[in-house]
């Protein structure tokens, strides 16, 4: 399992949807995945996607919980087999298919951290494994705390706001993005009667075909409040499914785990894979899939005015603020937020000068 011991940035400090993004490393290797993104791009996105599959990345069986001899493990677990197979199906995704761009499952992971979502496009969160010595019981009915702790939260913020996805699929899903999204918690626990609501929101009727009706009637969790990032997909008198825009890329959430499941599953559940739930996974996997091009790139740990992220305030970094000098809205040297690179940026730089601690 990749571990990290970096602090994961605060996205209270990142800023919400439409904010501007961290600061990153401006180094030779990011001008020149840069520009080979860029070259790829003028290719057009049919012709990226013949040659750039999207990579899938999901969490490992020893965190995912487990459902009888198996787990819910999306990449290896008995549950996930038919939505895996609709996934790596050329029809749907790859060339010729509906979505020209094809999927890859990578290696699944212990943590989710700025190691390895470098390695993902889209994040697949499925139910995860209790913790024994977690000693929070008062979730709904009594569960325990089986979210993603604040730090992999805090990481999945930064990650959807640059453009990643993420799909959701646990009873508590919503507990996994309330921290940034804003969004309640889950709440009302129990079986119940879902409908699609009425809408012609991409993730109800986009390129796999349409939802109406009647989705899902057994154990499952609402959501108060989406807050103000999420739109609903599905709902009774409160939402159990819902979308999200987030920053440049978007979340869907489904606050059940039995839609997902195929009809082998060898564990008690009431399973409900069938063409509503094959329709809704494609659909909300072809809305969140980024541009042809993407590479999450965790902000860089040295202060912000080491410019090009080397670990030390130098020349080099003067350079860097001398080419922007002059009105530059959202540039790296606007230190002070003004539009402006003048003689108050300039002050800033030089009073950190050969810094090298972390932020």
């Amino acid at each position: 399992m990749e571990t990290s011991n970096r602090r994961p940035p605060s996205y209270a400090k990142l800023g919400a949807a439409g904010s501007g993004l961290p600061r990153t490393a401006t180094g030779a290797a990011t001008v020149l995945a840069a520009t080979i993104a860029t070259a790829c791009a003028a290719q057009g996105a049919s012709a990226s996607g013949i040659f750039t599959p999207f990579r899938v990345l999901s969490l490992d069986e020893v965190r995912s919980a487990p459902c009888g001899e198996s787990s819910y493990a999306f990449a290896t677990g008995v549950p996930s087999m038919a939505a895996r197979d609709a996934l790596l199906d050329p029809a749907n995704f790859g060339l010729g298919g509906i979505i020209g761009r094809s999927a890859t499952i990578v290696e699944p992971v212990g943590a989710i951290n700025e190691i390895t979502l470098q390695n993902a496009d889209l994040v697949f969160v499925n139910s995860l494994a209790f913790d024994p010595d977690d000693p929070v019981l008062d979730k709904p009915l009594g569960f325990p705390n089986n979210a993603l702790s604040e730090a992999e939260q805090a990481w999945l913020a930064l990650f959807v706001e640059q453009g990643g996805g993420v799909l959701v699929f646990a009873n508590q899903g919503t507990n996994n993005v309330s921290s940034f999204l804003g969004c309640s918690p889950a709440i009302e626990c129990g079986p119940g009667l879902f409908f699609f609501v009425e809408s012609d929101h991409p993730v109800i009727d986009g390129p796999f075909g349409s939802n109406t009706g009647l989705f899902s009637i057994v154990f499952h969790c609402r959501v108060e409040s989406l807050g103000r990032f999420g739109v609903p997909i599905a709902e009774s008198n409160l939402p159990m499914a819902a979308a999200f825009q987030y920053g440049a890329g978007r979340i869907v959430v489904v606050n059940d785990d039995e839609w997902m499941m195929n009809t082998t599953t060898g564990c008690f559940a009431f399973r409900q894979w069938g063409e509503k739930a094959r329709t809704l996974f494609l659909n909300s996997v072809a809305w969140m899939l980024p541009e042809p091009g993407f590479q999450f790139t965790p902000p860089c740990p040295f202060p912000v005015e080491d410019l090009n992220c080397d670990g030390i305030v130098n020349g080099a970094d003067l350079g860097i603020l001398l080419s922007q000098w002059g009105p530059c809205d959202g540039c790296s040297a606007d230190f002070d937020g003004d539009g402006e690179i003048d003689g108050a940026d300039l002050g800033v730089l030089l009073a950190a000068w050969t810094a090298t601690s972390p932020r």
